[in-house]
């Protein structure tokens, strides 16, 4: 999928707060331990796993639901040629 048009954003955002849910119904239930276990040492963690997704989220939620509503504008710095 290259280009995203707006009917396809309320979906996406929908998919992505059931995926919360079904995070929270999966591993909310288990310890620390549980959630630091690696299988290998060069292998992440469930908790690893979803503090990346966390992070991502709050970086790239915000300027998908600004696109949806249509109040995204670009910065000019994001208007820039790759090197």
């Amino acid at each position: 999928m290259s280009t995203l048009s707006r009917a396809t954003l309320p979906e996406l955002i929908g998919v992505a707060e059931q995926n919360s849910v079904r995070v929270r119904e999966s591993f909310g239930q288990c310890t620390p331990a549980q959630l630091a276990w690696k299988s290998r040492p060069e292998e992440w963690s469930i908790g690893q796993c979803l503090e990346h997704l966390n992070l991502a989220t709050k970086v790239y939620f915000p300027k998908i639901r600004a696109v949806n509503t249509g109040s995204y504008r670009t910065r000019p710095v994001e208007r820039l040629p790759l090197l």
